[in-house]
């Protein structure tokens, strides 16, 4: 019966998160899993218990009353994206890094409450289960690059922008530009991961420590700040540079697909 009750409860603290990542405004960034969705998905199997959960749905309740999600502010045009300089992009991206770190701080204090919560026992099996998820994924990475036959058919497809690009009418000249770029680019796509895996693995080390702190946490995000700028304004010039491949019309087109699915998102979310 105890056994019951406590997935019970589990059940109820992932329905409570789901209602979180399903209130407005709550895509987030990089990640296409909520952090916090992913967060509380990471506790399964972990045998919490009855005060373990209610703690955990507590910690994630005041959580979501204290940092509300700022309004998304509108995203640039294309015609805006085309017009910008290099300078312009810095400008950008840094103002709106700076607008996301508050939130990004309090989830890390979220985390590491959260984690403060499990046993030691619990603690170790966490750490266990993430070391195979991470030797599985090193192996898929292995796998991937060994196939570089499948590569140089993606980047003729245009790369992660095939599908954006698809039934523009592409001729065979914009397709071969369009692979120049993303050959020239993925080196670059792969130092951002790399750095992205980096900075992750150093924040989940101190956010689990008893080292952490506020100001902790700041410095570590601040020695990564000027390397998380070059390598987003990077991935913006890179962007532009595949616009500038497209004709207006195809420009045109690109931007009306793009009002629609913002258009989609939006009423899905207020439904």
């Amino acid at each position: 019966m105890k056994k019951l009750v406590i997935a019970s409860m589990l059940a109820a603290t992932f329905s409570f998160v789901a209602a979180v990542d399903a209130r407005p405004h709550a895509n987030h960034g990089m990640d296409r899993v909520h952090p916090i969705k992913k967060m509380v998905h990471s506790l399964r199997g972990l045998s919490l218990t009855e005060a373990q959960l209610l703690q955990v749905k507590a910690l994630v309740s005041e959580f979501r009353e204290n940092n509300e999600r700022p309004e998304r502010g509108e995203k640039p045009s294309m015609e805006e994206i085309l017009a910008m300089d290099e300078a312009a992009f810095y400008t950008m991206i840094e103002e709106k890094i700076e607008t996301k770190a508050e939130r990004k701080l309090a989830m890390a204090e979220l985390r590491h409450s959260v984690y403060s919560v499990l046993t030691e026992e619990q603690q170790a099996q966490l750490a266990e289960r993430e070391a195979n998820r991470e030797e599985r994924r090193q192996n898929r990475e292995g796998r991937r690059g060994n196939n570089n036959g499948q590569r140089g058919e993606m980047a003729q497809r245009g790369g992660r922008h095939g599908e954006m690009l698809r039934g523009l009418d592409i001729t065979d000249e914009q397709k071969e530009q369009i692979a120049s770029l993303n050959a020239s680019f993925r080196q670059s796509a792969k130092a951002h991961k790399s750095l992205i895996r980096t900075f992750r693995s150093e924040e989940k080390a101190l956010v689990r420590s008893d080292a952490f702190s506020a100001e902790a946490w700041q410095a570590l995000a601040s020695s990564y700040q000027s390397q998380w700028v070059d390598m987003a304004v990077a991935k913006a010039m890179h962007k532009q540079a595949l616009l500038n491949v497209l004709t207006t019309e195809q420009q045109a087109e690109l931007e009306a697909r793009r009002q629609e699915a913002r258009l989609f998102r939006s009423t899905f979310r207020q439904s």
